[in-house]
């Protein structure tokens, strides 16, 4: 008998699209899903021939780029902790994706990376001891768990400086759109609002046709086409 695959665990999206949605340099995205020299990744993907990165994966790298732009966290503490992660995880899941599904928090001043384990918090990166730490709020936010605990949406950032009220318009569902953005509740393509407007379609004719706020016409365009940002 056939398993159905799991749309959050199947390889989806390429280096590239993983790039774009997490605002992120190519070969940031490329040297932590697939490893870079003697570096090994800090991801696991379901695919190396081609390379494919998974919903889970998506969610994993997010979280990556804000421990590594907003608190600065070094490329070997995050290593240790995911180390750590994969041994003690209490789930097959925490083991398999430990930076999206392990409970992770982190102290700005310390800069360590800790994870919550029968309601003790464990400073990861230190190989286990137990510490003090602040929440990875802002990113963590931008992710819905569903009730096996698992990332099920995740909403991108859309732009470099990320706020508290950055907004949530756009949606990357992999149950949805082939697990392309969308607009949110509405399961508009981003893609192909993006390319009206390269093709000279105006904001207001884009919002009058699919009867959004010009505000979401720009998350959408913004998701697409924002440019590259420094690694």
């Amino acid at each position: 008998m056939n398993t159905i695959p799991d749309p959050v665990k199947t390889g989806t999206y390429t280096i590239s699209e993983a790039a774009r949605y997490i605002s992120a340099p190519y070969s940031t995205i490329f040297r932590w899903a697939v490893g870079a020299g003697a570096k090994g990744s800090l991801v696991k993907i379901p695919s190396n021939k081609p390379n494919l990165i998974s919903f889970m994966n998506l969610t994993e790298l997010h979280l990556l780029c804000a421990i590594r732009r907003e608190y600065k966290i070094s490329t070997r503490k995050i290593y240790n902790a995911i180390e750590y992660l994969k041994e003690y995880g209490e789930s097959e899941d925490e083991r398999n994706y430990p930076l999206a599904c392990g409970k992770l928090h982190v102290d700005k001043d310390r800069r360590g990376l800790f994870v919550r384990q029968l309601d003790v918090l464990v400073e990861a990166s230190r190989s286990g001891q137990v510490a003090m730490h602040d929440i990875i709020g802002l990113a963590l936010d931008r992710i819905e768990l569903d009730e096996r605990d698992i990332p099920a949406k995740f909403y991108p950032f859309t732009r470099n400086d990320i706020k508290e009220n950055s907004p949530k318009k756009i949606v990357i569902d992999p149950r949805i759109s082939f697990g392309r953005p969308v607009i949110s509740g509405t399961g508009i393509s981003t893609n192909i609002v993006a390319g009206r407007y390269k093709d000279g379609e105006s904001i207001r004719s884009l919002s009058r046709d699919y009867g959004c706020p010009p505000q979401d016409i720009e998350e959408a365009i913004r998701v697409e086409l924002q440019p590259d940002v420094a690694a």
